[in-house]
């Protein structure tokens, strides 16, 4: 049983990185002047495209900000998981 919740701990504490991570890119990607053509799109540390125009930077945008949204859905009903297994948990160690 601990394990599970472990596993869970670590599970939120990843998807909260990771919230935290694009929610910073999106930020950055609300550029309102670009040098040149376009500019190269890198999420930690891999390019994910090289040459993106500066109309299809929205886009980008809004995929990492979707992302992100549904990683804090995610988030939340593992969290909501997490709490459940606690209480479980508690409650078989209570009847013992």
């Amino acid at each position: 049983m601990k394990k599970k919740y472990y596993t869970c701990l670590i599970l939120e504490i990843l998807l909260v990185v990771s919230i935290i991570m694009l929610l910073l890119k999106y930020n950055e990607l609300k550029i309102d002047f670009i040098d040149g053509d376009g500019i190269g799109i890198y999420f930690l540390g891999f390019e994910i495209n090289d040459r993106v125009s500066s109309g299809e930077i929205s886009v980008y945008r809004n995929i990492f900000f979707n992302t992100s949204i549904m990683f804090s859905i995610i988030a939340f009903i593992n969290g909501f998981l997490l709490i459940n297994i606690k209480r479980k948990y508690k409650a078989l160690n209570n009847k013992e």
